[in-house]
């Protein structure tokens, strides 16, 4: 059989298409459909289980939250979760605990069949009470990172009224040192839209902002934070400026909005620039690519599947 020749599909008979449908419209009527007489769609799903670690020193995490869109779990004492997740190429896996920044894992996910995930989790950064009415800097101690709030520029996001102060937590992320610890891998959609492209990070960090009863809260429409990203990369050149990027934590992916400007000298250097939205922000450029296509041989000259 040649491997690397196109497969063929073959229609069934149009008595086998007949004989089909008439087997399906018994066995819908057996059950009787739904009220409006439509089927009911059945999503399908798979399994993923791994286990959560932290990435400051490789101990597992227990009691971590762990979900998807159709599971809900908590890690056991050994850091491990099984949970199941819909099917698709990027499923998304939230992973929270205490004392870390919230991880969006993506992984492959196949119908009735189990996915092993890794999770690392990294500490945060820094936690430090601000007010809502007059703003302030979080800074992450030994570090470039920040963000600095503006007065009245904090709502919760299932609306209503503020708090008086709320709790910002900061954590920098390295990509460059550990790339599993980037929320979605490093994909994005340019901000003119299309299709998901391949990004290099220049660096990263969380903003996290709830009250103290645990809600959260996001800038407000027309308002702007300013953050400074360490810079984090392997370029020994790193460009003046770079887009920024915010992660969607619905679609796994991240999103290009806004610009930021490096800064800073020797190991201080960091790029800063506006956001409209309390997330993970990246300051990343879109890798050009190429396709190349081959068949891979043995030595015999012979397709290896």
């Amino acid at each position: 059989m040649n491997v690397c020749s196109e497969r063929v599909w073959k229609h069934r008979s149009r008595w086998g298409r007949v004989a089909l449908a008439g087997l399906l419209c018994l066995q819908l009527a057996a059950c009787g459909g739904t009220e409006n007489g439509s089927v009911p769609v059945v999503q399908p799903v798979g399994t993923v289980t791994g286990q959560v670690v932290s990435l400051a020193n490789d101990a597992p995490v227990s009691g971590a939250s762990v979900k998807t869109e159709t599971g809900t779990t908590t890690t056991a004492a050994d850091g491990k979760f099984t949970v199941s997740a819909p099917v698709g190429d990027r499923s998304i896996v939230r992973v929270e605990a205490s004392g870390f920044a919230e991880a969006f894992p993506v992984t492959r996910v196949v119908s009735s069949q189990t996915t092993t995930l890794g999770v690392k989790l990294v500490p945060i950064g820094v936690t430090e009470t601000v007010s809502v009415t007059s703003g302030g800097t979080v800074s992450v101690p030994n570090s470039p990172a920040r963000v600095t709030i503006p007065a009245n520029g904090l709502v919760p996001v299932a609306g209503g009224a503020p708090a008086g102060s709320v709790n910002v937590s900061l954590t920098p992320i390295n990509p460059a040192e550990e790339p599993r610890v980037m929320p979605g891998g490093f994909n994005g959609i340019a901000a003119g839209g299309g299709s998901v492209q391949p990004l290099e990070s220049g660096g990263a960090m969380q903003i996290d902002v709830r009250d103290s009863a645990g809600a959260r809260y996001t800038l407000a429409p027309g308002t702007t934070a300013t953050i400074r990203i360490p810079l984090r990369t392997q370029s020994a050149n790193p460009p003046a400026t770079m887009p920024l990027w915010f992660f969607d934590d619905t679609d796994g992916v991240w999103r290009e909005d806004g610009t930021a400007t490096l800064q800073g000298t020797g190991a201080n250097r960091y790029y800063e620039g506006p956001v409209t939205r309390v997330s993970y922000w990246n300051a990343d450029l879109v890798l050009d690519s190429i396709v190349v296509k081959g068949c891979v041989k043995d030595a015999n000259g012979q397709p290896v599947a």
